[in-house]
Parts: structure tokens; sequence; C-alpha cells
């Protein structure tokens, strides 16, 4: 009788036991939440319903059996453990909250957590970019960029501290885009690389001249003359040989012919600049 009511104390206090191996990942014990992401988590029983509960006024219906492969040995099954939906954070409101887990209408675990973010409604028509100095290490800066659709920064860029970043876009009413002045390099350096990447996969033709590109791309009179052209996701031209502390890097969007075009839609692309090789 004494273990009998032992472990009737300890379901009361950990209900989870009922439960076996089951996780609520997402918002876990004190962690902060925000923006648009998931509740999820993963459990080895065969249940019916998943819910989890915002401070007990808001309803979460999950779908179990989601894929976790990262489950199955813990679970010894197939791995199909998973459970989560999508949420905007923010519709709950900035702050601290309680999110309850229940299964089959039994409660399995309870964990205190604080929503954070720019705002409790869904941001429009923002954007910002920022380097964020000695992350993830002291040798290191990364460049981070506001994201409307996750409500939240998302991570561009890990780069050097000696390198230099430079985000363009290319419109639908023009064919190329200038970045101006790159600095790049002076009297001495062993290297000046620059190399440009398409955000979303776009085929770019980039050209490096000592001083400003005419209208066509091309290195006008005096310069020291056309560097490299290529097409392709990512392009690094190396801008050694330019004499002069600056020099000017042109962009333009080819077709699979490899003719300048006109972008259907606005396309972003960065310049990444090394200063030394």
């Amino acid at each position: 009788m004494k273990n009998y009511k032992i472990l009737i104390a300890l379901i009361a206090f950990f209900p989870s036991l009922l439960w076996g191996q089951s996780t609520l990942e997402s918002p876990g014990k004190n962690s902060v939440e925000g923006g648009v992401g998931l509740i999820r988590g993963w459990t080895c029983e065969a249940v019916n319903s998943i819910q989890v509960l915002i401070d007990d006024t808001h309803v979460i219906d999950l779908l179990p059996g989601a894929d976790r492969p990262d489950t199955a040995e813990v679970c010894n099954n197939n791995g199909m453990n998973g459970f989560g939906s999508i949420v905007f954070w923010g519709n709950y409101g900035l702050g601290e909250h309680e999110a309850k887990l229940v299964m089959d209408g039994e409660l399995v675990s309870t964990s205190k957590f604080t929503i954070a973010g720019a705002s409790a409604t869904f941001l429009k028509g923002t954007s910002n970019t920022t380097l964020l100095d000695g992350f993830p290490d002291a040798s290191k800066k990364t460049f981070i960029q506001w994201s409307e659709a996750n409500q939240n920064f998302i991570i561009r860029d890990v780069l050097k501290k000696s390198q230099s970043i430079f985000t363009r876009n290319l419109s639908t009413s023009t064919t190329s885009a200038k970045v101006y002045d790159l600095n790049l390099g002076h009297e001495g350096d062993d290297g000046r690389i620059a190399t440009v990447r398409s955000s979303f996969g776009e085929r770019l033709r980039v050209t490096v001249c000592s001083n400003s590109p005419t209208i066509f791309g091309l290195c006008s009179e005096g310069g020291s003359g056309y560097i490299d052209r290529a097409e392709g996701e990512e392009v690094t031209v190396d801008a050694s040989s330019l004499g002069g502390s600056s020099s000017y890097v042109w962009v333009q969007m080819v077709n699979e012919n490899g003719r300048v075009i006109t972008p259907s839609g606005a396309i972003e692309f960065s310049v990444v600049y090394t200063p030394d090789s």
C-alpha cells in the first residue's frame, strides 16, 4: 500500500510518467520565442489527439505522426513520432506565458516561456540589415537581415572581420546595377577579392573596373581594363591588378544564352569584399 501511494504521488507531480517518452521542444522550459515559429515536439506513444494550451486560453491542435528519424532509436520504431504547428508568437502577446502539452485529454507537461519580438502584430513593409560583431566567435562578424515572412532576423552571411558586405538590387526597370567605390585595397595589399552572390540563384554577369564603367557595363577609357566576366550563381573576381585605391563592380542579369536581360521581378545580390588574400 505504501508503494502504491508513492506511485500515485509521483504521477500527480510528474504527469509525463503516464506518457513515457514525450517532449514539447518548443516552447521549451524558460525558452524565448518570437516571430513566426513552430510549436513542436515528439512522443513515442500512440495518440489520437495532441494539443498545446497557451495560458489555458489558446488551444492549438497539433497533428501527430510527423517524420522525426532522430527519435527512432529512443522510441524503437520507424521515427514517425513528431508533432507540430506553425504559429506567429505575437498573437499571444509579448511577455511571460505558460504552455501545457495535453495528449488524449491528459496533461503531460507544463513549460514557462517568454515571447519576445519587434511587435505583437505582424510587421509589413519593413526592412533592415546589420552586422553582429564578434559572433559566432571573436574573429567573425555575422550579417543579419530582417525577414518579413519570418518576422525575425535571419543570418545571411558569416564573415571574417576584415571583410565587408554590400547589398544591392536589380529592379524591373533596369538591366544593370553598380556598386561604387568598394575601396578594394591599397598599395601593398596582396589581394583584392570581390565575390558577388545572387540571393535567389539568378545568373549574373560581373565586370570590375578601376573607375566607373560605362552604361554598357564596359570599363571606361583610361581605366586599367576589363578584369573578369563570368556567369552563374556566384562570381568571384580578383581586382589585385587594378591601380588606385578604388574599384567598381558592375552587375547585370543574363539569360541562359548569356544575353543581358531586365529581370521580371526585383532581385537582390550581395558583394563580399576581402581586402587581403
